[in-house]
């Protein structure tokens, strides 16, 4: 099932830059930012009771990024941004996802596209058994390094680490550190 979403997912975002290029080559960066994007991720998954390690493993799946707000320069966009890593749970018979939902930035090294560019994110980390409903939040970052391959395509290698204290049992704690790369449409 996962395979035909990301397909699908993939299909999708592939048509929007082509539906939407102009005519006129966009060099310079500026006004609104939108964008989303898909990928893929390895994760380690600690639970931890009294600050030691109970259980370990790790996991990988697909990613998912949308990205809204705005370019303060050429070089700098900020924006909300929601990161998530989504992967199967055997042990749970479930689909699981980690994130970020919080404040992130792009930083262009050059005016001028394409460029490569450093993105960072902080906010509140999540993790989801998205089968019963049920989750957990915390904190999270992410830094990530990129490269732009047109002016509305982009990709690139992140981390995203997230620790969660779980709201019922004070001594456990979810941590999680995800790898992952991702491609991205942006207008």
């Amino acid at each position: 099932m996962i395979k035909s979403i990301t397909t699908s997912l993939i299909t999708v975002f592939i048509s929007i830059p082509l539906v939407m290029a102009d005519e006129v080559p966009q060099d310079k960066r500026s006004g609104f930012y939108l964008s989303g994007g898909i990928g893929l991720h390895y994760m380690n998954y600690d639970l931890l009771i009294n600050d030691g390690l109970y259980a370990s493993e790790t996991n990988y799946g697909a990613v998912s990024s949308v990205k809204i707000g705005g370019y303060l320069t050429p070089q700098f966009a900020l924006y909300y941004v929601r990161d998530a890593a989504w992967w199967n749970d055997e042990d749970v018979d479930s689909t699981m996802l980690t994130g970020l939902a919080g404040i992130g930035g792009s930083y262009y090294f050059s005016p001028n596209t394409p460029s490569t560019f450093l993105e960072f994110g902080l906010g509140v980390g999540d993790i989801q058994n998205t089968t019963y409903s049920t989750g957990e939040s915390g904190g999270a970052v992410m830094i990530g390094l990129g490269r732009e391959i047109t002016p509305h395509i982009q990709l690139s290698g992140n981390i995203l680490s997230t620790s969660i204290d779980d709201s019922y049992y004070s001594n456990v704690i979810y941590e999680t550190s995800a790898i992952y790369v991702k491609l991205e449409f942006k207008l």
